[in-house]
């Protein structure tokens, strides 16, 4: 028996409705697209790399079993609502017997079959629902939730929408392993990332900084340092006293006393990104106590000035 799923639920025993014919979600996907024109017509990009398949479009076939046929409407009127609160979900095929575990990121056709139309026949109620595979060769996660936690590796180093297979949303910015530890069912789930499955794998970002001081008093000049990992495209630095930067390895000053957090952000050429915060990292005073070799107390005043006060 083959069981549909909407984000892991299953059609049949959550909105009552069972799926006749499902073998058009197993059509061959669309080719892929080559070329690209820009909303602003000015111009065409031909062979590009990565650019994903063009959306395809099927319908399944649905019975309702119900008493009336407002009775079936109401049926049908559970799931179209769900998919349209959703917008995008992921669509499951599950069958033990004959081998199948395939999943879809889909949404509603706007095309074919945009209505429902219920058909009674033989005291039962059908009707087609008409879907849009939007990525037929997004990334794919055939996965299993033990303790309510189900984790996944991700190697494209871009940023793109990832869907949890139970309804949640979420995003992946960076190669790396993400989880997600609050499922509600242990068991199959289906995870998809929304970004071509072919693209390139981008080395992961890993963000750090240092600073030759962390303290001292005004005006304070601070060495700023990049240590990141990975192929670096773009720096962006938030001092914490409402002065940015976009250098690698930049030098700044602190002119007013206080305790500032310091962000680095950093992103690769596909829009992968890592940050890196430390909070309350730098501290400044208005004057500092100094003691020279000599045992003579010096101090520094608002002004910068070094006095001798001994």
């Amino acid at each position: 028996m083959t069981d549909i799923l909407i984000d892991n639920q299953n059609v049949k025993t959550v909105f009552g409705i069972t799926v006749l014919d499902y073998t058009g979600i197993l059509s061959i996907a669309s080719e892929r697209e080559n070329e690209r024109v820009w909303e602003d017509k000015s111009g065409v990009d031909k062979n590009l790399q990565n650019i994903r398949y063009a959306p395809r479009e099927f319908v399944i076939e649905c019975i309702i079993q119900a008493s009336n046929e407002v009775g079936a409407y109401n049926i049908a009127k559970n799931l179209t609502t769900y998919m349209f609160e959703k917008g995008v979900f992921v669509l499951s095929l599950r069958d033990a017997t004959q081998g199948i575990r395939e999943c879809y990121l889909c949404e509603r056709s706007g095309t074919i079959v945009a209505n429902v139309h219920i058909r009674e026949q033989n005291s039962l109620y059908t009707f087609k629902l008409g879907l849009k595979d939007i990525n037929p060769n997004a990334l794919k996660f055939y996965n299993t939730i033990v303790g309510n936690s189900a984790s996944i590796t991700y190697e494209k180093g871009q940023t793109a929408d990832l869907y949890w297979g139970n309804g949640d949303r979420g995003l992946v910015s960076n190669s790396g392993n993400y989880q997600k530890s609050d499922y509600i069912e242990n068991g199959p789930v289906d995870i998809v990332i929304d970004i071509d499955g072919d693209a390139d794998t981008i080395s992961p970002l890993s963000c750090s900084f240092s600073a030759n001081l962390t303290s001292g008093a005004k005006i304070l000049d601070v060495q700023f340092t990049d240590t990141s990992i990975g192929i670096v495209e773009i720096w962006s630095w938030d001092f914490g006293d409402g002065y940015t930067s976009s250098s690698q390895s930049p030098l700044h000053s602190y002119t007013n006393e206080g305790t500032y957090t310091v962000t680095l952000q950093v992103f690769n050429s596909a829009g992968g990104v890592d940050t890196e915060t430390k909070v309350d990292y730098i501290t400044v005073v208005n004057s500092a106590l100094l003691i020279n070799d000599a045992g003579d107390k010096l101090l520094i005043n608002d002004s910068g000035d070094t006095l001798l006060i001994n």
